[in-house]
């Protein structure tokens, strides 16, 4: 009976591992998405104002 314990608990402690570490790599992906995003806006905002110079030089 205990070896069946000890196999349940040594099951539930792996488990448990790989369910914090999948956790943590949701978290990184979600927080390298968020900065992802935040370089797009800001590449698309130089952007913009490398056209305004460009429109301003033409005229």
């Amino acid at each position: 009976m205990s070896d069946i314990i000890q196999s349940i608990d040594a099951y539930h402690a792996r488990y448990s591992t790989y369910t914090k570490r999948a956790e943590k790599t949701a978290d990184h992906l979600t927080n390298l998405k968020m900065k992802s995003m935040a370089y797009n806006v800001a590449i698309n905002n130089v952007n913009r104002q490398i056209e305004r110079v460009k429109l301003m030089g033409n005229s």
